[in-house]
């Protein structure tokens, strides 16, 4: 773009040429798309054609001189700013967008994934496996108390609650695993290239360590259990729904026979 607009600006007065703020359209795009850097590098490009645009009209030993440095720098200073205040405005896009997406994908409450979030990630791991013919485990999990923690206690120890359950999740599961928070107390977990031995045993160790730990409330200890159920693809299902479905029904049967379960039906 700037040698096409340095093509034109030649045959059109050349530093006389009304077309010389064009140059503002490359310094622009690069501001909002490419970064600072390159802003920087091409502000220098088009630095360079000017004075290149101005060779035949100027004398070579004045060429460099103070006289024309200040002119050229005179010239290029709008350019400069633009670029600077572009690359700003363009970072806080960017980073509003992000927030937006976050904010999108993530469950306020526990900062875990969403419903929505994590239907997508499901989706693509039911790709991934038809594609590549390996198994993959979902797990659901209920919180057990959560009724009488929120009747005693209140929302707020609730939510504690829910808080306490996602950092159980974090703490547990690996980087590659995906939880999420999938509506009111149930959970959700995603565990790409696992056998159901291994998600039996992913499921043990969120229940053990969940039991296991507590947080003090206004001097009241409250302590959780989960039921769980597990489902694999494609033993238990070919599609996302009649996965959920498994592991819902596997995790409610737990939950009627004992409460505090983890095995599949």
């Amino acid at each position: 773009m700037i040698l096409l607009i340095t093509w034109f600006v030649w045959h059109t007065g050349k530093q006389n040429s009304p077309l010389l703020n064009l140059y503002f359209l490359p310094i622009i795009t690069s501001a909002l798309a490419l970064g600072r850097l390159t802003t920087v590098l091409e502000v220098l490009l088009i630095g360079t054609c000017y004075v290149y645009l101005g060779k035949n009209d100027v004398p070579f030993d004045e060429l460099f001189s103070l006289k024309q440095g200040s002119v050229l720098l005179a010239w290029l200073f709008p350019m400069l700013l633009v670029g600077y205040v572009t690359t700003m405005l363009s970072g806080d896009i960017y980073h509003a967008f992000s927030l937006i997406k976050t904010t999108a994908l993530t469950d306020e409450l526990t900062s875990l994934y969403n419903r929505r979030a994590f239907m997508e990630l499901l989706g693509k791991q039911f790709q991934q496996g038809r594609r590549g013919e390996y198994t993959f485990c979902l797990i659901m999990a209920d919180c057990d108390n959560l009724k009488i923690v929120n009747d005693i206690y209140g929302h707020e120890a609730g939510n504690l609650l829910l808080q306490a359950l996602a950092r159980n999740f974090r703490h547990c599961l690996r980087g590659c695993d995906s939880a999420a928070r999938y509506g009111g107390d149930e959970f959700t977990v995603l565990l790409p290239n696992t056998s159901l031995e291994t998600a039996e045993m992913v499921a043990k160790r969120l229940k053990e360590t969940m039991v296991a730990s507590g947080f003090n409330y206004n001097g009241n200890v409250i302590t959780s259990s989960i039921s769980v159920g597990i489902a694999s693809f494609p033993q238990h299902g070919d599609t996302e729904e009649a996965l959920l479905r498994y592991a819902d029904e596997a995790m409610y049967a737990n939950k009627r026979k004992s409460k505090n379960q983890v095995t599949a039906q």
